[in-house]
């Protein structure tokens, strides 16, 4: 998929996600990694900042992978991957620290790779996850439109960038409203 991206040069977006659909569950521990030769910029104080961390190391392997293919930095969009490998505190952890997420660096002291999140537009899509659901009580998917609602304000108040949805009528008006309050879009 990578020589595909660099030969037509269009955006990709990487989506963290650990396993497949049938054992992503399952793979929801996350526990800080050491790597001698990797020296991380954003200090991890805190579960959160250590969740934030752990995924920002694997996307970065990605990224590694698809600008050795000849992809460029401007051609990416990070999705940090909410309903991926993540539980619910998990999910509403990224969220809330997505302005860490945004400014996570490191340096690769073997290599001299250094890769920033910065300056790189941030994806998220909570649109009718189970999270949502468990958090509201709403078992069915298409139920989940007023938390998917008040989740995509979050996430555009918490930084993302691009949000991924299903009812577009239902959350242009919080995409609008969001971007208002808190990007002063209109």
């Amino acid at each position: 998929m990578y020589d595909v991206v660099t030969k037509y040069g269009t955006p990709y977006i990487i989506n963290h996600l650990r396993g497949d659909i049938s054992t992503m569950s399952k793979l929801t521990t996350y526990e800080e990694t050491k790597d001698k030769d990797l020296q991380v910029f954003t200090k991890a104080n805190n579960q959160p900042a250590m969740l934030i961390n752990e995924v920002s190391k694997e996307l970065c392997q990605c990224i590694t992978k698809m600008t050795e293919k000849g992809v460029k930095r401007w051609q990416i969009i990070l999705d940090p991957g909410l309903g991926f490998a993540k539980n619910l505190d998990q999910n509403l952890d990224i969220i809330r620290e997505l302005p860490l997420f945004k400014k996570y660096s490191q340096l690769n002291t073997a290599t001299g790779e250094f890769l920033s999140f910065e300056h790189i537009p941030l994806l998220l899509g909570p649109s009718r996850k189970r999270f949502i659901g468990k958090i509201t009580g709403k078992d069915i998917a298409s139920d989940r439109v007023n938390g998917t609602s008040a989740a995509v304000t979050a996430c555009i108040g918490y930084g993302s960038d691009i949000v991924r949805i299903h009812d577009y009528k239902e959350m242009k008006d919080a995409c609008l409203m969001a971007d208002a309050i808190y990007k002063g879009i209109r």
